[in-house]
């Protein structure tokens, strides 16, 4: 199979799409960038092997008809608190008190914000796979002198901590790796370690996925779907709680998560 990749800005209508309400209010607010993407195209060979050709191919096609033009796959993490504490001296200066602003939701696809987002759609018909990828913004409140919680500042981790590949892309089959590392913003490296998830994802047109390798560090609450586009409802395929903060330190005793399962959408 022959390949090629271009990464570019998406187009304003496929936004809502791709984003979630408040990710969408964000960039049109201008405080976001507007989302790119990017796309591997992949041109499959098909060589006859025998006089039964036609007939398979025809009997292919039947069945690509009936099959969706494309599937999405969602994998979030998100800060189910409205606010957590901010750890002495690793995220926060050596005096005052600081906390830090969750997300304040419980289970969703597309609602509400997260410390992070993937989201990759795989066109059958094209053999195409494009990733948009986001990392909410984390915002630091202090507490004042009449004990009253304000705002103290807002960073952005960047994206840079977030990786996809396509391993592979056909008409009715792909493979997609992911990596996620993002770190608060607010946190000292060295004292602290990032939200975490590596995987690797099978997923078939026809309407089954695997997850042959994955694992993830247990904070805060991790989440994925798959969507056919035929549909309007997400199949969540993925759900883990939120095992502590204190396995964001440097040195923990939080084992890792198996993300490894099987199952259809």
């Amino acid at each position: 199979m022959y390949q090629a990749s271009l990464t570019s800005v998406i187009p304003e209508e496929r936004w809502e799409d791709l984003l979630t309400e408040d990710e969408l209010a964000s960039v049109r607010a201008g405080d976001t960038e507007p989302p790119q993407e990017s796309t591997t195209w992949g041109i499959p060979v098909t060589v006859p092997t025998s006089e039964s050709e036609p007939a398979a191919t025809a009997a292919a096609a039947s069945a690509a008809a009936a099959a969706p033009s494309k599937t999405t796959f969602r994998y979030r993490t998100f800060i189910a608190d409205a606010y957590v504490a901010g750890p002495q001296i690793a995220c926060t200066p050596p005096t005052g008190t600081y906390r830090f602003k969750g997300d304040n939701r419980s289970w969703s696809s597309s609602s509400g914000t997260s410390r992070t987002q993937v989201t990759t759609q795989f066109m059958w018909t094209t053999a195409t796979m494009s990733t948009v990828k986001s990392v909410g913004s984390t915002t630091r409140q202090v507490k004042n002198s009449n004990n009253v919680w304000v705002h103290d500042d807002t960073k952005n981790a960047g994206t840079s901590g977030i990786t996809t590949t396509n391993k592979s892309m056909s008409s009715t089959s792909a493979r997609l790796y992911m990596k996620i590392a993002v770190g608060n913003p607010f946190c000292n490296p060295a004292l602290t370690l990032p939200i975490y998830a590596e995987l690797q994802i099978e997923v078939k047109r026809s309407g089954s996925y695997s997850i042959l390798a994955g694992t993830r560090r247990p904070v805060p609450n991790h989440e994925a779907y798959l969507r056919r586009d035929s549909s309007s409802t997400w199949t969540r395929i993925l759900q883990r709680k939120n095992d502590g903060f204190g396995c964001l330190a440097a040195i923990n005793f939080c084992a890792y998560d198996s993300l490894v399962k099987t199952g259809s959408y």
